[in-house]
């Protein structure tokens, strides 16, 4: 069983790039983290299915384990054979445009290097390395379509291609070892490349960029031309702020800083943001568990705002979908700083210096 598995997961690799592009959530059906997830509405756990959890009763060390799933184990299969057939059928109704097609080519490297090579996506069965092999001839293949109207406009660009992806078949042909893979110089040498060159094709060949399609923000920006550029991801994205020019200013920048450090958000005027969330430990805590304006613990630890403005929700348990409810909930909560919004009135007509601040990134004079 465990080799049909693997067998199929390879076949499923040759599908997954489109998968996770048109469909990111529905690719979780398929291939996502073998945990349950929360139903943010109605907070619900929904129990994880897929590949993964298969993959965790499959490949237990414990046969016994195995035996006693086998029930679970077999409707999971099932499960899985009826999002086939649904995905299947979705697939030959569904028309794909070339801007699509070569998003996601560049998403399916994305995913290959945050993925499957760190073992995110086969973290028992550790079959990464087949894996990614797999997504870098199928890409290689799809490629290929596209090799008559690159070589009429510049040939060179279809034949760095063929190079690139030659050179990575022999880069994982000498490298199967999980543990001693060596992801810096596959991404240097081939993925970068071939992803970079993916941008030149689409322009030379004349398909438009997302950003060119209408004034709709996502994620991820597809114009950049590494993984590690400074615009690859818009944090602006996941905040309820969109069309405003002044999102980035100087000043905007300069005022958050001062109201992260300043305690006038809080009631004793003691705590601010930064008393649990310490710069110098990644704006994190070394404490199991926070504590609250009493010194009594609390229920969980501050978190890291590390990368905090590109989470689709905050809070360990998800209840805030943007850091500006997020806060909402932190200053009005009677244990945390205990100041709800209303009572900034007060603060605002004291604090000169915080008034000050606001008037010329957000444009508005405060009269309180």
């Amino acid at each position: 069983m465990r080799g049909d598995f693997k067998e199929a997961r390879l076949e499923y690799k040759k599908i997954a790039w489109l998968i996770g592009y048109l469909d990111p959530e529905g690719k979780e059906e398929f291939n996502g983290a073998p945990l349950p997830k929360v139903e943010l509405i109605q907070f619900t756990e929904i129990e994880p299915t897929g590949f993964q959890p298969i993959e965790e009763i499959l490949f237990d060390e414990d046969p016994s384990v195995i035996a006693s799933e086998l029930p679970k184990l077999k409707g999971l299969v099932q499960q899985l054979h009826y999002n086939t057939q649904l995905w299947s059928k979705r697939i030959a109704e569904q028309a794909v445009s070339d801007r699509e097609i070569f998003e996601a080519f560049r998403v399916e490297l994305v995913q290959m290097f945050s993925l499957s090579l760190s073992g995110f996506d086969s973290p028992v069965a550790i079959h990464s390395l087949p894996e990614a092999t797999t997504s870098w001839r199928n890409l290689e293949q799809n490629v290929g379509f596209y090799e008559k109207n690159l070589n009429q406009s510049d040939p060179s660009v279809f034949a760095d291609f063929k190079r690139i992806f030659k050179e990575g078949h022999t880069f994982f042909a000498k490298n199967q070892d999980f543990n001693t893979f060596d992801r810096i110089v596959f991404y240097k040498k081939y993925l970068q490349p071939v992803y970079q060159n993916l941008l030149k094709a689409q322009r030379l060949l004349g398909i438009e960029t997302y950003k060119l399609t209408g004034d709709f923000r996502r994620a991820w920006n597809d114009e950049a031309i590494s993984l590690f550029d400074k615009n690859f991801l818009d944090p602006k994205f996941y905040s309820n702020i969109r069309q405003n020019d002044f999102v980035d200013a100087p000043e905007r920048i300069e005022l958050g800083q001062l109201l992260f450090f300043d305690p006038i958000l809080s009631i004793n005027n003691k705590r601010a943001c930064a008393s649990c969330h310490n710069p110098e430990r990644a704006f994190a805590e070394n404490l199991p568990k926070s504590l609250d304006l009493d010194g009594k613990p609390v229920e969980r630890n501050a978190p890291s705002l590390v990368y905090s403005a590109l989470a689709t929700t905050q809070f360990w348990d998800g209840r805030a979908k943007d850091v500006e409810e997020q806060m909402f909930h932190v200053t009005s909560n009677s244990r945390e700083m205990g100041k709800p919004f209303m009572t900034f009135r007060s603060v605002w007509r004291k604090a000169r210096a915080i008034k000050r601040h606001f008037t010329k990134p957000f444009r508005i004079n405060l009269t309180f």
